[in-house]
């Protein structure tokens, strides 16, 4: 009897001992039966969850794990476990507290004596402060090599009072690089492996810390052991001990949790040098940069180049916060740039121009990018800003000379077109009252005419070019006919053809063929492709233009067969200025500048069309074919467009205000012969006296007159007489923002010198 008490104490100190190990073990070990209830709760697991082991005893195992995480419990840790017999596995678990934490579990089955399962042993090691450092390393190692996902962690026992080795596991075979044996007095604490202390001191194993929990039942907490294996290779591991006493407070045992830091010690040298390059690209960048907390906006970091170029010492700049350099116009710009770096917090970057004020008080432009930078969970704003006042003053000269040009060119088109008018005039009183017997005399008359028409058409291109490039062109869209915009066209280009003796041959559908569109600007693309192949066919040549429906596209192509283009010149026939080049023995009855191409094909692009040109060579003619999408639900009516008849002429009482005396006199003259009563004026206070007792119907009234403008004078017209009065400028200005300041004064309509007769006999006869 004596005996079997001594065996049933000696199995219960047994026991109490392996208790006594498993609830020393840093983390927590839990068991479970076969219907998942727990059984075993360690303090390692009291401190890993928070639950108590009064708490969990008898739940099931599932209740510390999230709900969505159920499914990977069953087939991804249990599943393998019953498969295997020993799995391990991480897992994402939850405290009490409601905190998710990762955990490394080592799971192997219960069994009793028959070998039946009986249930499941579970080691969980807490490795979420190993999952934020690996975050915290790919955050600010992105260019480097990630650690390893895992960080191994031996647990080894060794026996009293030799140290004998008596329990390892495989993580301890890893760390090792060897696999020892149990119970072999060769294989005492670490057995033949060199030990070395952090200053890579030999560490005999007597003053190992292991030997010393042994022989002491001193117990230690992460202290650096470095370990030499067998192959000569050394790691560095952070060393849990503690000593395990039977009753009488004597080790019995001593308990070694290893973790192999290695790859930890090596990341942190590399971040130290990481962030000593870093620090060196920081303070060395030209740009100044900023570090600013967001609450707050007072400066976390800066580099040198931002305190230097506002002209602060370091220790200045950082008592100051970003309102105190921001150089805000007003409350409200203020508040937008705030606004700007709030923004920044929700995305990748946000870039805006500011000004700084300098320590001086001297106002600079600067450009900010600014973008939202996560540091240990805080976020805080990197703001890097250049000073670009140079490039401010640059840009106001370039807006300055840009809006200077933009006047030159309204003056140079103004000055050009005003002898035109009178020009003009001068030709029609000539074509109206000389005698057919005098034919030299008409076609004199013919001569002058067809140059003014050259000249006003290079105005106008050189003029649409110069609005095109700067994007000063407003398409007027419509749903237009396209056959009839080629009417229009070859009614202009007609007198042209027919001076030059061409046939040209018309091919249009018996259906309109309708497109989105601004009707003037089609029209003269395609006047620019006749004009383009009559001047460059020989005397008595043929044109063609044909306008068909090729699917969901209204083409457009004209065919002559005049001088042709050469190969090489083809690629570059829409270029500005590149048909001007054309061989010099193939020379144009007349010059050009070659950019009614380049005009053409700019037009089509804002239209959404294209254009392209064909070519067999020299004097072999070519083609030029356009293309436009047609409009939506086009229409089938079966009326094809013809010229429009020319309007009833009936006398109206028409006042000319222009202080030009050729102009005015000669439109007085011409009006006249036209069957109209004709008053003139050279300024605004003539024109409102003329009009008081005059009391025209129709005004034709220069914009750029001495002293009261066109614009005052319509508008003193309009106030004082309505509508009841057709006002129509008659200006040089003719860009889109003149005509539109024209409609805004009252004008009815826009007329840009010299205004064509036809067009100018219809606004009469419609008034």
């Amino acid at each position: 009897m004596t005996q079997m008490n001594e065996e049933l104490r000696e199995r219960e100190a047994q026991y109490r001992l392996q208790a006594q190990i498993i609830d020393q073990i840093h983390d927590a070990v839990t068991s479970i039966d076969l219907k998942g209830a727990i059984t075993y709760w360690n303090k390692g697991a009291e401190r890993l969850s928070g639950y108590s082991a009064v708490e969990a005893l008898g739940k099931h195992i599932s209740f510390i794990y999230p709900e969505e995480e159920h499914t990977f419990l069953e087939q991804q840790v249990i599943r393998p476990l019953e498969e295997k017999g020993h799995h391990e596995v991480e897992v994402r678990l939850r405290r009490k507290s409601g905190e998710d934490f990762y955990a490394h579990l080592a799971l192997s089955l219960l069994m009793d004596q028959e070998g039946a399962v009986t249930g499941m042993i579970g080691y969980a090691m807490d490795i979420t402060m190993r999952k934020q450092a690996e975050e915290a390393l790919r955050e600010s190692e992105a260019r480097y090599r990630k650690l390893a996902d895992l960080l191994p962690v031996a647990v080894y026992t060794c026996k009293a009072p030799k140290g004998t080795l008596q329990y390892y596991n495989q993580q301890a075979v890893e760390l090792w690089g060897r696999e020892p044996l149990c119970n072999d007095d060769e294989e005492q604490l670490c057995g033949p492996l060199k030990l070395y202390q952090r200053d890579v001191a030999t560490l005999s194993h007597p003053q190992s810390p292991m030997a010393i929990a042994l022989t002491q039942g001193i117990s230690y907490r992460n202290r650096e052991v470095i370990i030499e294996r067998p192959d000569g290779s050394r790691v560095i591991a952070l060393a849990n001990i503690d000593p395990i006493k039977n009753r009488e407070g004597k080790v019995i045992e001593i308990i070694n949790v290893l973790q192999d830091i290695t790859y930890l010690k090596r990341a942190e040298e590399a971040l130290r040098d990481s962030e000593a390059r870093y620090r060196a690209l920081f303070d060395g960048s030209p740009s100044g940069i900023l570090m600013l907390n967001p609450s707050d906006l007072t400066f976390v970091e800066f580099n040198d180049q931002a305190h230097l170029q506002l002209g602060y010492s370091r220790e200045e700049f950082a008592q100051l916060t970003l309102p105190d350099i921001e150089a805000a116009t007003s409350p409200e710009q203020s508040l937008e740039h705030a606004c700007y770096f709030v923004q920044a917090l929700g995305i990748d970057k946000q870039e805006f121009e500011t000004h700084y004020r300098t320590k001086r008080g001297k106002i600079h432009d600067v450009l900010v990018t600014g973008r939202p930078l996560q540091i240990q969970g805080h976020t805080y704003l990197c703001a890097v800003f250049q000073d670009i006042t140079e490039r401010k003053r640059a840009e106001k000269a370039l807006q300055e000379a840009d809006r200077r040009k933009d006047e030159f060119l309204a003056l140079l088109a103004h000055e050009l077109r005003n002898p035109l008018v009178p020009i003009r005039n001068a030709v029609q009183l000539l074509k109206l009252q000389s005698e057919p017997s005098l034919p030299h005399l008409q076609q004199a008359c013919g001569l002058i005419e067809r140059q003014l028409n050259h000249l006003t058409r290079l105005v106008d291109d050189l003029l649409d070019v110069a609005r095109i490039t700067r994007g000063r062109i407003t398409l007027q869209k419509s749903r237009v006919d396209m056959a009839r915009c080629v009417v229009q066209a070859v009614e202009a280009i007609r007198s042209l053809l027919d001076e030059k003796g061409h046939d040209l041959t018309l091919k249009l559908p018996p259906f309109p063929l309708q497109v989105e569109a601004d009707p003037v600007r089609l029209a003269q693309v395609i006047e620019n492709l006749l004009h383009n192949a009559a001047k460059y066919t020989h005397e008595g040549g043929r044109v063609t233009l044909t306008l068909t429906q090729e699917g969901q596209q209204a083409v457009l192509t004209v065919t002559d067969n005049g001088i042709g283009i050469p190969p090489e010149l083809l690629p570059h026939i829409f270029d500005c200025f590149a048909y001007s080049e054309r061989p010099l023995n193939h020379p144009s009855p007349q010059g050009g500048l070659g950019l009614g191409l380049s005009l053409a094909r700019s037009l089509l692009e804002m239209h959404g069309g294209q254009i392209g040109a064909t070519s067999p060579g020299l004097d072999q003619g070519s083609t030029f074919t356009v293309q436009l999408p047609l409009a939506k639900e086009n229409p089938q009516p079966t009326a094809t467009p013809g010229a429009e008849e020319a309007p009833t002429v009936s006398c109206r009482r028409v006042l000319v205000v222009d202080d030009n005396r050729d102009i005015a006199h000669s439109f007085e003259t011409l009006l006249g012969l036209w069957g109209h009563q004709v008053q003139t004026a050279p300024d605004g206070p003539a024109a409102l006296k003329a009009t008081r007792t005059f009391q025209p119907e129709i005004i034709l009234l220069d914009i750029g007159l001495p002293g009261m403008d066109g614009y005052e004078v319509a508008r003193h017209l309009r106030a004082e007489y309505g509508q009841h009065i057709k006002i129509f400028a008659l200006t040089g200005y003719g860009q889109e923002q003149d005509k539109k300041r024209a409609k805004e004064a009252g004008f009815d309509h826009h007329l840009t010198k010299p205004p064509p007769m036809e067009t100018l006999k219809k606004l009469l006869a419609g008034s």
